[in-house]
């Protein structure tokens, strides 16, 4: 299994995790799948290859949907405290 995932990272490069993210994390997620699959060729340690990063992508995004919609939420109500205080001195 070592040997598979050697070659895997030898062919395809280094995995697609941010600085601020577990490579290891990855490496569990592909061992597992060479584990389930044994790829006997090329083309099976490819679709591994494409099957670990796809999964480690949404992964990744389905970390961040909250932190972006929180954001745009704190933003909102700052855009609307701004407004409601623009407005306060407006009124006579």
């Amino acid at each position: 299994m070592l040997r598979i995932l050697a070659e895997i990272k030898e062919v395809w490069g280094p995995p697609p995790v941010l600085s601020s993210e577990d490579a290891k994390a990855y490496d569990r997620i592909l061992l597992n799948l060479v584990q389930c699959i044994v790829p006997a060729n090329f083309i099976e340690q490819m679709l591994i290859k494409e099957a670990a990063d796809s999964t480690w992508e949404q992964v990744r995004y389905t970390r961040h949907k909250p932190l972006v919609m929180e954001r745009r939420f704190r933003n909102q109500r700052k855009v609307e405290a701004q407004r409601q205080k623009r407005m306060g001195r407006e009124r006579p």
